[in-house]
């Protein structure tokens, strides 16, 4: 009796030790895969979403099976405009799953750790997405899935502290009938983790009344969603009504995304089965006291690996957000960062910066090239990740606006959709539809200011055309070129074959097409835009006189006599002509390290090793 009374305390302490760092090392992680490493990644998730403080709002939202729950989601991710801030919140709510664990499986102070593989497979669920954030239509996805869980394991602490079982039987039914619109597939599994309880715990003594609590408990989670569809519900399809408030992971193809919803589910049905009548064992050895600490260690590293990371995906996001708040030197200084080989829309952001910055002529082929895939199981399009703002900086307003059409009616309204109807309104001179969708963003918390200043352009529409931004986009403006395309996996090269096709319009248009016609190779386009190019400009870039060096010598029938040409441009141009000869017995892979010292910033490199289009082999 001495001996345990001494042993308890010792094990308590021991139990404390480890209960105390498995929280400190959840919380670490929880930190570092959010604000510490993925800010961009959670602002981007409150961009692609919708919070409204109206009354019409929040009807529509509650219209639908698991609305409510849809609805809160919607409120907490607004708050991830402040990355920090929405991912407190996050963290918070990662707690309370972890406390509800504890309290609705009454888990001993040793299997505490245990407690944190719930929301440890939560915040995995958040972090495996990359890519698919931009073709996952789950309103509030983050949080309206956290607060299920919650409901959860609320419903079953209580459930499980209601000693008779009539009463039982009445809250599970009363609970599935009032609980499933708001709470959808969540209120199902909650009585499903009743069942089971009921199963584990069957008394001999009364098993009729557990049998009876379990088939009708049973009936009620395969009617109850069966009559609200039946009679209630007008948009939901039979039998996806039960599943209503999970994610639609479908959309993406990608069925491993599953994996931690189905191990978070299952765990919670295991964590029921602590209450199966056990005979207290004699001896125990000491090392089956650590199972739990070493499952929750391998959660943690489980989570730290699977989720999603990728340098591309982080630099396209940062450099989103740049050219969101228009910072064109940002963009260019991600860009410089970068160590892997960069995606064609990382490439494509670094044009559209030099570009705005009139430094394409200089700087264009100075930065890193590359055709690096996007690292995802199943493909995403560049058109669904930044088609509308590609095309409203190119000044291809109606594109813009159809492709926000056809994103809210696949998606429903985001911010960053609003944001662009707003803009490319603007560029038409649809003013009052411009202010329509610009009230919306009134409406929200943390937009209010970037609405006020597009409702002054709309208010005042005679200072549209001194705004810096669309003073860049109105010269772009093509009102003759209009090529159409429904080639969603094409969008770089439409821009590009776009552009190289005009033959008339501003200064800044034909300069624009003279780039493209340098990146398409074309020396029969590059000619007569570069002849315009000469009488209107003093001085010619670099890359320009690059390419008059380059097809003059390859075309052998162009005068170049008045063209000026910098000094450091016409010695680089003779050495490349002098290695050409060199090595011209070697093959074009041998070739390319050889070159890529040297010239692997001039157009002349460009021109013969690399790619025009990612579909060349």
């Amino acid at each position: 009796m001495i001996r345990e009374k001494l042993i308890k305390p010792n094990l308590n302490k021991k139990y404390l030790r480890i209960n105390s760092i498995a929280v400190i090392l959840f919380t670490i992680l929880a930190l570092y895969l959010t604000v510490l490493h993925n800010r961009v990644y959670f602002f981007k998730l409150q961009d692609l979403s919708l919070f409204l403080y109206t009354k019409s709002f929040f009807l529509n939202r509650i219209n639908t099976p698991g609305g409510l729950l849809i609805y809160l989601g919607l409120f907490f991710t607004q708050f991830f405009y402040y990355p920090w801030l929405g991912s407190l919140i996050l963290i918070f709510w990662l707690f309370v799953i972890q406390f509800l664990t504890i309290k609705a499986f009454n888990l001993h102070p040793k299997n505490i750790p245990l407690s944190l593989i719930p929301a440890l497979l939560f915040l995995l669920t958040i972090k495996q997405l990359g890519y698919y954030i931009y073709i996952l239509y789950s309103d509030g996805y983050v949080f309206s899935n956290l607060f299920g869980i919650i409901i959860v394991l609320a419903t079953f602490w209580i459930y499980r502290e209601i000693n008779k079982s009539s009463f039982r039987l009445l809250f599970s039914i009363l609970f599935t009938t009032v609980f499933f619109h708001v709470a959808g597939f969540y209120s199902l599994l909650a009585v499903l983790l009743c069942v089971v309880f009921e199963i584990v715990t069957i008394n001999r003594n009364d098993w009729k009344n557990h049998l009876v609590i379990i088939i009708l408990s049973l009936v009620f989670m395969a009617g109850i969603p069966f009559l609200f569809y039946r009679y209630c519900y007008v948009a939901n399809r039979f039998p996806d009504v039960y599943f209503a408030v999970l994610p639609k992971l479908g959309y993406t193809g990608d069925f491993v995304l599953w994996l931690p919803y189905l191990v978070l589910f299952l765990s919670l049905i295991f964590f029921v089965f602590n209450f199966l009548p056990r005979v207290k064992p004699s001896g125990t050895h000491w090392l089956f006291n650590y199972i739990p600490a070493c499952l929750f260690l391998l959660a943690i590293i489980g989570v730290y690996h699977f989720s999603y990371d990728d340098e591309n995906f982080r630099t396209e996001l940062a450099m989103e957000r740049a050219i969101w708040e228009n910072d064109w030197n940002a963009v260019l200084a991600l860009s410089q960062k970068l160590k892997d080989e960069p995606t064609r829309l990382i490439v494509m952001d670094t044009y559209l910066a030099l570009r705005k910055l009139q430094l394409a002529g200089d700087k264009m082929f100075t930065f890193k090239n590359g055709y690096q895939r996007f690292n995802t199981r199943k493909p995403v399009l560049e058109m669904e990740i930044a088609g509308k703002m590609f095309f409203f900086q190119y000044g291809m307003e109606n594109y813009c606006y159809r492709w926000c059409m056809e994103d809210m009616i696949c998606s429903g309204m985001k911010i960053e959709n609003l944001r662009y109807f707003v803009k490319s309104c603007l560029l038409k001179g649809e003013l009052s539809l411009a202010g329509k969708y610009n009230t919306m963003l009134q409406q929200t918390l943390f937009h209010k200011s970037w609405a006020k200043k597009y409702q002054e352009l709309i208010e005042n529409p005679e200072k549209i055309d001194s705004d810096p931004e669309f003073q860049t986009i109105f010269p772009l403006i093509d009102p003759i070129n209009k090529l159409y395309t429904e080639k969603r996996d094409m969008l770089e090269d439409y821009l590009i074959y776009s552009f190289a096709s005009i033959n008339a319009g501003s200064a800044e248009l034909l300069e624009l097409a003279l780039q493209c016609n340098l990146e398409m190779k074309n020396s029969s386009r590059f000619w007569p835009l570069f002849s315009f190019y000469l009488q209107t400009h003093s001085r010619i870039p670099v890359h320009y006189q690059e390419a008059v060096l380059l097809f003059s010598n390859l075309d052998k029938n162009v005068d170049i006599s008045r063209v000026k040409f910098d000094r450091d441009v016409l010695d680089d141009f003779r050495k490349f002509i002098s290695m050409v000869k060199q090595y011209e017995q070697l093959s074009r892979p041998e070739l390319e390290p050889i070159f890529m010292k040297d010239f692997g910033k001039t157009y002349w490199y460009y021109y013969f090793f690399t790619r025009r289009s990612a579909r060349e082999q």
